[in-house]
């Protein structure tokens, strides 16, 4: 402990520049906690050394160094938007980086924001900054990322925790929950550091144990219970290489490949093929459509595609689900679209980059009502893609239903960090919902995820498989589903209350 405090000495001191090194590098050791990695120790010491890396720091020095850990995070882990844009958006090397770097420069702002606010206009005592102020603060900006401007809420802390202890908050308070305890934890690991003395060290101690010991407890709780009889599933995943997915004369071997894909297994009771698996409008492929559901009818089974769906009156187009051979089609349309690949924002000011990134299919409205659907006679919870990151989309879907659904083409991501992501955050909604979640994705990583969040079967990426499992509609409530967010924002607000009482007075820089 004397060897770190002698080194944060110099880094805040005279060697201001060492300590902007080590939060630039204790951001890029962030994204290691999540998948495929999964280290998931590591985003807790990370965002451990950044508060320590805070103290004492003017708070425009505390903002830089918040910013450059943003930039290290976030500039490995969502690295991904590059491949989107020049593999398979067709953006040149100089568009794709511009864009990239845009993105990551913006998120690295968020967190040197919260590490200003915290230097600005909080106590500086270490036991109520650490434990209830920074920590509070880390996560409201992060709930603030994931809706201002549309949101981007990846990378968030408590993702990376899915397999840990913590998970077990998850039901009560959702991700943000899982982030408040984790940075609480990083708070109190920096404290054991730092402590003045043996009573705050005891302290830190004992309040990561507490938590440790809670999430314990809180997974032996069970939210749901079955609603009715198992269900067998088919996830079948094409394989279909990006490069010609999207191409109209590519179609007709698509769809052979998901019909000769499917045609073993239409015995099972519901099928799932990937986002934009007809990459048509509906109404140009109906006589497909109608043979199909004639096939599925057959074999009293049901099919959940993805396709487009063109809305004529309003002359607008949706990427959609359709649900075909059990009663009649039903269909939900996509809420929340990704930037530049489904729509342009700002169209008034960025309409000159559709001449720099071009990709089929991103002109797509976003559905305010998005429909509801029913699979199997029960009602589920649907979610397109990018829609997994939000939880909000599928809390307003549940409690009633039974299981939940997410598809995905995560091809345009290639052979990156961003599908094992993707999953994971799968894997936390299900831990939310204490539902099943299905998975399937046109180049993987397809899966079947359970009430707990474990992976309970899957597909490996790039190439052609259908996952084969049987799953339980469940019904209940679990807190996060009954009060979303608002539980973790009070206990935030409540607990930079509190910091500011036990301190006494306000930061004076």
């Amino acid at each position: 402990m004397l060897f770190i405090q002698r080194i944060l000495a110099h880094c805040n001191a005279s060697r201001l520049w060492l300590g902007d090194c080590l939060a630039l590098m204790a951001g890029m050791l962030m994204p290691l906690g999540f998948a495929p990695l999964a280290w998931r120790v590591v985003p807790i010491i990370s965002l451990s050394l950044l508060f320590l890396l805070l103290q004492d720091q003017s708070p425009k020095r505390a903002a830089g160094r918040g910013f450059l850990f943003g930039f290290g995070m976030f500039g490995l882990g969502v690295s991904w938007v590059y491949n989107s844009l020049h593999d398979f958006g067709s953006a040149s090397v100089w568009v794709a980086t511009l864009i990239a770097v845009a993105l990551i420069l913006i998120m690295a702002c968020y967190v040197g924001l919260s590490a200003y606010v915290y230097r600005r206009w909080f106590p500086v005592k270490p036991v109520p900054g650490l434990l209830l102020v920074m920590p509070a603060i880390w996560v409201l900006v992060e709930w603030l990322r994931g809706w201002l401007f549309t949101g981007f809420p990846w990378l968030l802390i408590g993702y990376s925790q899915v397999d840990t202890w913590l998970a077990g908050y998850a039901p009560i308070g959702g991700v943000l929950l899982v982030s408040l305890v984790s940075s609480v934890i990083a708070g109190a690991l920096c404290l054991l550091l730092l402590g003045c003395n043996a009573r705050q060290r005891l302290l830190a101690v004992a309040m990561i144990c507490l938590l440790l010991f809670v999430g314990i407890l809180l997974q032996g709780i069970t939210w749901t219970q079955p609603a009715g009889k198992s269900i067998s599933i088919a996830l079948v995943q094409g394989a279909i290489p990006q490069h010609i997915k999207m191409q109209p004369r590519y179609l007709d071997i698509s769809l052979q490949r998901y019909i000769e894909l499917t045609e073993p297994y239409l015995d099972r009771d519901l099928i799932i093929w990937p986002e934009t698996a007809i990459h048509a409008f509906s109404f140009t492929v109906e006589p497909f459509l109608r043979k199909l559901e004639n096939d599925l009818r057959a074999h009293d089974s049901e099919l959940l595609t993805g396709i487009f769906v063109h809305d004529f009156d309003a002359d607008r187009y949706y990427n959609s689900l359709m649900t075909i051979g059990y009663g009649n089609r039903a269909v939900y349309r996509k809420q929340r679209l990704v930037p530049f690949g489904e729509y342009m924002p700002l169209r008034s000011l960025l309409e000159f980059a559709r001449y720099y990134v071009n990709i089929p299919m991103s002109d797509i409205a976003a559905a305010k009502l998005p429909g509801r659907v029913n699979l199997v006679g029960y009602p589920v919870a649907l979610g397109i893609c990018y829609e997994s990151a939000y939880p909000q989309v599928y809390r307003e879907q549940l409690p009633d239903s039974v299981f939940m659904v997410n598809v995905s083409n995560d091809a345009w991501f290639g052979d990156s960090l961003a599908p094992h992501q993707h999953l994971e955050i799968a894997r936390m909604r299900a831990l939310e919902a204490a539902r099943f979640m299905l998975r399937a994705t046109n180049s993987g990583i397809s899966a079947v995820i359970d009430s707990n969040g474990l992976v309970v079967a899957r597909s490996s990426q790039f190439e052609e498989a259908v996952v084969l499992s049987e799953i339980e509609p469940l019904k209940g409530e679990t807190l996060f589903i009954r009060f979303g967010n608002w539980l973790v924002l009070i206990v935030c607000i409540v607990s930079m209350g509190a910091a500011i009482l036990i301190s006494g007075k306000p930061n004076a820089n």
